[in-house]
């Protein structure tokens, strides 16, 4: 996120320096990001840590 502020790209940095809410944009935008990236670890451990575990044994095979 500070990537995308700082490299201005987008204008997406110029507007939340000209906007006078900019420090109330820059903080949801960083909720968002938080949020969106929280659950992107949480699939990530849910997809690909939980399948090396071993399966019961009366799972049918693929």
């Amino acid at each position: 996120m500070l990537a995308l502020i700082w490299l201005d790209l987008g204008g997406l940095g110029a507007r939340l320096a000209a906007s006078p809410d900019g420090d109330l944009a820059t903080a949801l935008l960083a909720i968002g990001f938080g949020v969106t990236f929280g659950f992107v670890g949480i699939g990530y451990g849910v997809l690909i840590v939980l399948p090396g575990l071993e399966p019961p044994r009366d799972a049918p095979e693929d």
